[in-house]
């Protein structure tokens, strides 16, 4: 964990910037246990081409829910997949849909992991961008749950 936090500070020293032509990630959550990667894609791809989708199941102190990760070929299919979906009610709950970017730059997560003397795999800078923004929405947080307007350093 160390070792990831360290990574993920290097490369928030290196560049926090966001590709123009990059594409887009829809993160869907609280979707019915048991969902289908096939049945999501089908219903996913009615707002543009799929790059890739995996799903996940999970089980949190027995609430059993399914997440998912689609990639969109562009930032507009994504965010009308976004509109549409996030508060739609399956099975009784609302799902929740956000459409994130990558927010490093994938070059530079290279050059950190390849001065370390190991390759990358494919995935990987979108994996550290999505760490970037979970520490990032836990920073948002403490500082509105703080009654401030302005993220710092501490809170993260």
């Amino acid at each position: 964990m160390q070792r990831l936090t360290l990574l993920v500070t290097a490369i928030l020293a290196l560049a926090f910037v966001s590709p123009a032509s990059a594409s887009k990630k829809l993160f869907v959550g609280n979707l019915p246990w048991g969902t289908t990667s096939e049945r999501l894609e089908r219903n996913l791809a009615r707002f543009g081409p799929i790059l890739s989708l995996v799903v996940t199941s999970t089980d949190r102190d027995g609430e059993m829910s399914a997440e998912a990760v689609a990639e969109y070929e562009n930032d507009e299919d994504a965010d009308r997949a976004e509109a549409t979906l996030d508060g739609l009610v399956v099975a009784g709950e609302p799902i929740s849909a956000k459409a994130r970017e990558i927010v490093v730059v994938g070059s530079k997560v290279k050059d950190v992991v390849r001065e370390a003397g190991l390759r990358s795999d494919g995935e990987l800078v979108q994996a550290v961008s999505d760490k970037v923004h979970e520490i990032l929405e836990g920073a948002i947080a403490r500082t509105r749950s703080n009654g401030r307007s302005t993220v710092r350093p501490y809170d993260l």
